[in-house]
């Protein structure tokens, strides 16, 4: 291969990779809205208690280990808000960057996506106090949390398997490409 044609191939795997980067965190915001509206749910369904990994709370938790001092409630709420809007994106966009131009197999990646989501934040979350320990957290919120995990997995490959269908492909003839095409 040239100078010439190993540049433009690098070019073009840039170009890839920040394409597939870009739908991962248009994936993961389209994910992460689906997700905040099941906690809401949760919420509801819940009689008004918010699970343990509710991000406001995570924000009261994290600052108050890290500080010893309370934040008014609504500086809280923005904050987990921004906690949110930039967690489940890296998560997708992340995910986009492991699994290369591939294309996606629904079932199969939420299942992974979700439960290594859910692994890491039974795992983590504790660790950085941004929630009890895991044997403190009621049953009905480890099962929510995983479903959370699982719900946020099928949107964002959902939303990925519709970027990669709508891209257009590239198709070389045989005859142009000759025998090794």
């Amino acid at each position: 291969m040239t100078a010439v044609g190993a540049a433009s191939a690098s070019a073009k795997n840039r170009r890839d990779r920040r394409s597939r980067l870009t739908g991962g965190l248009i994936a993961g915001a389209l994910a992460t809205a689906t997700e905040a509206t099941c906690t809401r749910a949760q919420v509801t369904m819940l009689g008004g208690r918010r699970p343990v990994f509710t991000p406001t709370l995570m924000v009261h938790r994290m600052v108050l280990a890290a500080t010893g001092q309370s934040l008014d409630r609504r500086v809280e709420r923005v904050l987990g808000v921004l906690m949110r809007s930039c967690y489940g994106p890296s998560w997708a966009a992340a995910w986009v960057l492991v699994r290369g131009g591939r294309e996606p197999r629904l079932v199969r990646d939420s299942c992974v996506l979700g439960g290594i989501i859910w692994v890491f934040e039974i795992t983590t979350l504790p660790t950085m106090r941004a929630t009890p320990p895991l044997r403190r957290w009621p049953a009905t919120d480890i099962a929510l949390d995983l479903s959370n995990g699982l719900i946020f997995a099928v949107v964002a490959n959902a939303v990925l398997a519709m970027q990669h269908r709508s891209q257009p492909t590239t198709r070389v003839s045989r005859e142009v490409a000759g025998p090794h095409g």
